[in-house]
């Protein structure tokens, strides 16, 4: 593709979204920009569609940062374009949209043999106007009038809107209470004369920058009455919403959305779509926490958006306003809204990176003061990868300083430690530390543990302290460590460091259930040998107590193992009384095979179990 046909698309990019958005994104802007310096061209039309863009079109910017922006336009036009009037009236715009100050006889000079017309001189005291320059103002329609060209209504408003901002406020405001100009309004609309969107919004930011936003309702009123039935706001009164939010005038932006009618939910519907670019908005222009939960409690409590300060919260997260975002949950929580312990993820990730370790126990500590518990993702995910685990016992001091509970710290902590190995240390953290343990979330990492360490006496501990201290004691945890254990590769290699465990669990009060014997023996390999089969099979009776029952459904096998028959046998002579499922799985296993159910294994069958068998 050609260069400058390049140029001509990205042009069409943001004559697109001036079209269907009444505005343009900085990053497309610069990038048509910098094509037109490599290219040093550009036509007349693209020329002013850039300079335009310095105005109202980047609603979001400021206004020194749209300044710069035309100054590096009208310096890359240069070299190529014969500027004309069209040019200057369009940079008069900018200056307009930005408030910026204006010599007027060093901007006539400075448009050279270009002459100015009708239009130059109302954009000019336009201009003058928004600075309340009287004075320049006055001088320029004396210049008119010497030169022969008329007054018209746009001079008048810009010298009523000079006579404010140059200190006669008093004397606006006083006009605009009597509502006069409402009254006129109203008059031309009987006349057949109908508002248009921008002339009313013209009106709006007006009475914005003079601090009349009682009126700005009324003057509502005169939108098209299509508008005024439309939920939606239109992608102009949006461009002008946002621009009055950068103008620090946030509440008349709100007005301009509450004079929509309320939009009507389906069951499919964004529910919070409805005046997100509001507050979002408000959050990137820094406007105060307690003006940011006045306009979402407006929007929330209308019915016009039911999350808006979750938006809010969610804008100021993404943008990095960690002490806004706090301010917002605390509000939240007044309303009694509730705060999840996700909302905090991005704080945490930002105060990592800013202050470290001490950061993350500020933002912990944060939580725990807003009533907000950390759960197991937080801590595992987006506390613990930031912090030092040079001394894992002072770690977990620092965490009971923050307010957090034993409970809500060991198993994270736990998991962490045997992840590398660690084991010792995790256990002398269980061991010290007083707390309910999870301990179906540490299974595989025991396991994983044991077998990168080796270490057989502090995986035996951590096996009596989970037993222990579990929040649910009436679990096979033992039994259930085994089973996770039986799935590892490593098992299908060699059962060395597997027996090695069942082995020293035989020193220890610690027991298995019928069930996660059965399971363990259905996960043998078939690899080896009788005697090793027969060792593995007698070990784990040993440390079988058919008292405890377990019927989760780890212990359910893929396929039932032909020794289960052997199993039961053993059990008989070792006097071991199975599961109810272990028995029910060994008869399942007969019927299948065509075999008969042993008497003595029938009889230990529940009696409704026993009248389904055939």
């Amino acid at each position: 593709m050609a260069s400058e046909e390049l140029l001509e698309k990205l042009i069409a990019g943001l004559s697109s979204d001036i079209h269907q958005k009444r505005r343009v994104y900085k990053n497309d802007f610069i990038r048509v920009l910098n094509k037109v310096k490599e290219l040093n061209f550009s036509t007349k039309k693209q020329g002013l569609l850039l300079i335009s863009c310095c105005a109202e079109l980047l609603p979001d910017e400021t206004p020194s940062c749209r300044m710069d922006l035309i100054e590096q336009v009208w310096i890359a036009l240069k070299p190529h374009t014969e500027f004309g009037v069209e040019h200057y009236n369009e940079l008069l715009r900018v200056y307009i949209a930005n408030n910026r100050t204006l010599n007027v006889s060093s901007f006539i000079q400075q448009m050279g043999k270009v002459k100015p017309n009708t239009l130059t001189y109302e954009l000019i005291l336009e201009a003058l106007g928004e600075v309340g320059d009287l004075n320049q103002a006055t001088e320029v329609i004396a210049n008119m009038k010497a030169a022969g060209l008329p007054a018209t209504e746009e001079i008048f408003n810009s010298l009523i809107m000079c006579q404010g901002k140059s200190g006669n406020l008093a004397n606006i405001k006083e006009v605009l209470k009597q509502d006069l100009v409402l009254k006129e309004m109203q008059k031309a609309q009987q006349n057949g004369l109908q508002f248009s969107e921008i002339h009313i919004m013209k009106i709006v930011k007006m009475l914005a920058s003079v601090g009349l936003y009682e009126a700005i309702p009324k003057v509502l009123k005169f939108l098209p009455e299509d508008i005024l039935k439309t939920p939606s706001i239109s992608p102009y009164m949006q461009s002008v919403s946002t621009s009055l939010v950068f103008q620090n005038h946030p509440v008349a932006a709100l007005e301009i959305y509450k004079c929509l009618p309320l939009p009507s939910f389906g069951p499919k519907d964004d529910q919070g779509l409805h005046g997100r670019s509001l507050v979002r908005d408000c959050v990137k222009a820094s406007i105060g926490s307690g003006v940011i939960s006045l306009i979402a409690e407006e929007l929330m409590s209308s019915g016009r958006n039911p999350i808006a300060l979750q938006n809010a919260c969610e804008a100021a997260l993404q943008l990095g306003k960690v002490p806004l975002a706090l301010d917002l949950f605390t509000r939240m929580k007044q309303m009694g809204m509730p705060v999840r312990p996700h909302y905090f993820w991005p704080i945490l990730l930002h105060t990592s990176k800013t202050y470290g370790e001490k950061g993350i126990m500020n933002t912990m500590s944060t939580m725990v003061k807003m009533d907000v518990k950390p759960d197991y993702e937080t801590i595992m995910t987006y506390t613990l990868p930031y912090v030092s685990f040079t001394s894992p016992q002072n770690l977990m001091k620092k965490f009971q300083d923050t307010g957090l509970s034993v409970s809500t710290s060991t198993v994270p902590m736990m998991e962490t430690l045997l992840n590398t190995g660690q084991v010792r240390a995790a256990s002398e953290i269980c061991e010290l530390f007083e707390g309910k343990v999870d301990t179906d979330v540490l299974l595989r990492s025991v396991v994983k543990g044991y077998l990168i360490s080796l270490d057989v006496k502090s995986t035996i501990h951590i096996l009596e302290d989970v037993t222990a201290k579990a929040m649910d004691k009436n679990k096979d945890w033992v039994g259930r460590f085994l089973c996770v254990f039986m799935r590892h590769k490593k098992v299908k290699e060699d059962l060395s460091d597997f027996m090695a465990i069942v082995q020293a669990l035989k020193e220890t009060s610690l027991k298995i259930s019928t069930s996660a014997a059965d399971y363990c023996i259905s996960r043998l390999p078939e690899i080896y040998d009788q005697q090793t089969t027969e060792n593995f099979r007698n070990n784990l009776i040993d440390i079988t107590d058919e008292r405890l029952i377990d019927e989760s459904d780890i212990f359910v096998q893929q396929m039932l193992h032909p020794d289960g028959l052997a199993l039961w046998t053993k059990m008989q002579e070792a006097d071991v009384t199975p599961s109810q499922k272990f028995i029910r799985n060994l008869c399942s296993l007969c019927t299948a095979n065509n075999k008969d159910i042993p008497a003595a294994l029938a009889v230990l069958l529940d009696k409704e179990t026993r009248q389904a068998i055939p």
